[in-house]
């Protein structure tokens, strides 16, 4: 999944590649909604995603890179069902052998990218590794166990909305309306669709009989 987004970002604005990226987890909620009142919210966090990443304004990207999107995009919704099947069977060592065999599987890139021999870069490296990759599963790990994959699908469109409070405070990046409002339409979303409703906290006690 990481190595065909990146693919993606080479080729394509960062806007785009981020829309393709949230259409695997926006598709995999609404399929996998019953009440079709939920619907509104993956379409409200879709709708805020395209907001802030304004792809519309993107310059037309390669076909491979379009590609390399798609697919990455399909590979973040199996990603996140098949952690959802694994949260529910296994435990914490499990995720960190699939992480172990994914490095595994990537060694023949690692080896043909060796990237430059500078201390610097090694460390950079290693806090990317913790961070976005050991942190970052594991909490979607865990919130896969608590939550179910409809609910964390559709909090994944917080990530581009975060980039953009980011880039506003850390990068003095220009937060235009239009983006305010995506942000606002993704966190309207998110507590919408996590809410608290009586179908998900479970029939009510009743109340106990009097005594004769």
């Amino acid at each position: 999944m990481n190595v065909l987004y990146y693919l993606a970002v080479d080729r394509l604005p960062l806007g785009v590649a981020a829309s393709l990226l949230y259409l695997g987890p926006f598709v995999l909620a609404t399929a996998a909604i019953r009440d079709r009142r939920q619907l509104v919210w993956p379409i409200l966090a879709l709708a805020g995603v395209l907001a802030v990443t304004r792809p519309d304004q993107a310059i037309a990207g390669t076909f491979w890179g379009v590609l390399a999107g798609a697919l990455a995009a399909v590979a973040l919704a199996l990603y996140t069902l098949l952690s959802h099947s694994l949260g529910s069977r296994a435990g914490y060592g499990e995720l960190a052998l699939a992480v172990g065999f994914s490095g595994l599987l990537l060694t023949p890139v690692a080896i043909t990218h060796t990237p430059p021999s500078s201390s610097g870069i090694w460390v950079t490296l290693t806090v990317i590794g913790v961070i976005g990759v050991g942190v970052a599963f594991l909490l979607d790990y865990i919130g896969l166990r608590l939550a179910g994959p409809v609910v964390v699908a559709t909090l994944f469109a917080f990530d581009p909305a975060i980039g953009a409070i980011l880039g506003g405070l850390l990068l003095a990046d220009h937060l235009t309306a239009t983006t305010v409002a995506g942000i606002g339409l993704i966190i309207a979303a998110g507590v919408g669709l996590t809410r608290p409703t009586p179908s998900r906290l479970g029939p009510r006690p009743r109340p106990p009989s009097p005594k004769s």
